[in-house]
């Protein structure tokens, strides 16, 4: 295994693993906390704006990353353990898309209790694939020190 890929499979573990700890804290703490802010915008747009910068630089970097690990290996099963962790990727910034995004706007816009449920609802999705994300990587590293 090259030096290059190394880097990559330790890097992308270190990512993943910030990521989940950010994604269970939305989860369980900021997500529920929107029902104590009641709506309150500057609340909303402070948690919004400021997790934004974590999050979006992070999932770039994550995905660059997962792309990378695609085309550094030769080797079958990384091959297909990198698709895997690389299609969680995708289903992520997918599930981001359509369904986060959309669900912030409508408890800024229009708050209510429901709206915060379904936003922590849909937040789930996101939290289990990351976190199965994050574990495939530690089996990824394992793999490859083992197999060093």
């Amino acid at each position: 295994m090259s030096v290059l890929l190394g880097l990559d499979i330790l890097f992308n573990f270190m990512v993943g693993f910030i990521l989940v700890g950010l994604i269970w804290t939305v989860q369980m703490v900021h997500y529920p906390m929107f029902i104590y802010g009641k709506g309150d915008e500057e609340f909303f747009n402070f948690h919004a704006r400021r997790f934004a910068l974590i999050m979006i630089p992070l999932m770039l970097v994550e995905m660059a990353l997962s792309v990378t690990l695609l085309f550094f290996t030769t080797l079958l099963y990384l091959k297909v353990l990198f698709w895997v962790h690389f299609i969680f990727n995708v289903v992520i910034w997918i599930e981001s898309l359509v369904f986060q995004i959309p669900d912030h706007h409508r408890v800024k816009k229009h708050f209510s209790e429901e709206h915060v449920q379904v936003l922590i609802h849909h937040n789930w999705y996101r939290t289990v694939l990351w976190t199965s994300k994050a574990l495939l990587a530690f089996v990824i590293v394992l793999s490859s020190l083992l197999r060093s």
